[in-house]
């Protein structure tokens, strides 16, 4: 469920990766809900989006541009909500934003899911610093059923991203045309996205995505690496690593 950006939600993902990125359609997944990683709507996991979903998505693009489509990083623009939206604040910081297929000044963007956490992204770059995707591309060719199942995760995103734009009423997006995130469906190429999608859709979406989540938790505990979202203990005024993907 992508859920609409309150303005703390904002101002969280400011603190995290130094701005609001243009064109985020609202927050995917978040840190202290296992809600998102505990299992997949069959609705997600055939490519379709519930009409709670498309709600979802149809708010938070209105939640995050009460004026009409994102056209800037200013947090004050941003955060300037219609009355109502935004009046509380949902538990968890933000771990996964949907961003727009295409942004404001007309960019393609093909990465739908994008991960903000920072101790997230700081746990992810500690394993592809040490060369673990080469294990992941080699249980891809060694395994024809997480194979398989990745490519069925690539065209599952494609079909999201696609169902997102246009509840957002954003045309098609041609330049992106079969062109999913992370290195799907063949390659790994990026932890961060793959991460950041098995955590939007939950578990038995992503397989390579669900492993990396796995190989996180799996650090003995008391490494600064480990990281899982229901455990993750990011603080708003806390910098952890490099910033978001």
């Amino acid at each position: 469920m992508i859920t609409p950006a309150s303005p703390e939600d904002l101002r969280i993902i400011a603190a995290q990766l130094g701005r609001v990125p243009r064109g985020v359609l609202g927050v995917a997944a978040r840190c202290g809900d296992c809600g998102a990683s505990s299992g997949a709507s069959p609705a997600s996991h055939e490519g379709g989006i519930s009409d709670d979903r498309q709600r979802g998505i149809s708010a938070g693009h209105q939640a995050a541009n009460p004026v009409g489509y994102p056209g800037d990083n200013s947090v004050d623009r941003l955060t300037d909500f219609p009355a109502g939206q935004g009046d509380s604040v949902p538990a968890g910081h933000p771990a996964v934003i949907a961003s727009a297929p295409r942004l404001p000044g007309g960019e393609p963007f093909p990465t739908f899911y994008y991960l903000t956490c920072p101790a997230a992204v700081a746990a992810v770059s500690h394993l592809e610093a040490n060369g673990v995707m080469r294990e992941a591309e080699a249980l891809l060719e060694a395994n024809p059923q997480i194979a398989a199942a990745y490519g069925r995760a690539h065209e599952l995103y494609i079909r999201q991203r696609t169902q997102a734009g246009e509840a957002a009423g954003i045309g098609e997006v041609p330049e992106i045309a079969g062109v999913s995130a992370g290195g799907m469906p063949r390659r790994v190429k990026c932890f961060h996205a793959l991460l950041g999608h098995a955590l939007a859709a939950g578990r038995g979406v992503n397989p390579i995505g669900d492993w990396v989540l796995d190989r996180l938790a799996e650090l003995p505990a008391g490494n600064p690496h480990r990281w899982t979202p229901t455990t993750c203990a990011w603080k708003l005024d806390e910098t952890v690593g490099e910033r978001g993907r």
